[in-house]
C-alpha cells in the first residue's frame, strides 16, 4: 500500500496530496478489522455474548465516526478516475479501502444483531 501511494504523495495535485490520509485510513481500517472480528465461536455463553455485544457497539460508534472520511475517500476515488493523468493505483486503493470499510461495517452490524437475538 505504501509503495502504491508514496509516489502520489510527492505530487502537488490535490488528489495525490491525500496519500498520507489514505495511508492513515488504511492502517486504521486494518487495525479495526482485526479488533472487530471478535466472534469466532458462535456457541458462547450469555456473559460472553453480552461482553462481545458491548464491545461491538463501541466499535460500531468508532466505525461510524469515520464515515465522513470514507465518503471523502470514495469521492477522491471518483475524482482520480476522472483525471487521466493521475495514477490509477491510488484510485484502486481508495476503492478497495472503501469496500473493506463497508464490509466491516456490515459485519459488525450483523454480529450485533446476532448477539441481540
Amino acid at each position: 500500500l505504501e509503495e502504491t501511494l508514496a509516489p502520489a504523495a510527492l505530487h502537488t495535485d490535490p488528489p495525490e496530496a491525500d496519500g498520507p490520509r489514505v495511508l492513515n485510513l488504511a492502517q486504521w481500517l486494518e487495525d479495526t478489522e482485526k479488533v472487530a472480528n471478535i466472534r469466532n465461536n458462535r456457541r458462547t455463553d450469555r456473559t460472553t455474548k453480552q461482553s462481545q455485544l458491548k464491545k461491538l457497539q463501541g466499535f460500531l460508534e468508532a466505525v461510524l465516526s469515520r464515515q465522513g472520511e470514507v465518503d471523502g475517500l470514495s469521492s477522491l476515488a471518483q475524482q482520480v478516475l476522472e483525471e487521466t493523468y493521475i495514477s490509477s493505483r491510488v484510485s484502486v486503493t481508495a476503492t478497495q479501502l472503501t469496500a473493506r470499510y463497508h464490509s466491516m461495517l456490515l459485519n459488525i452490524q450483523d454480529t450485533i444483531k446476532q448477539l441481540q437475538e
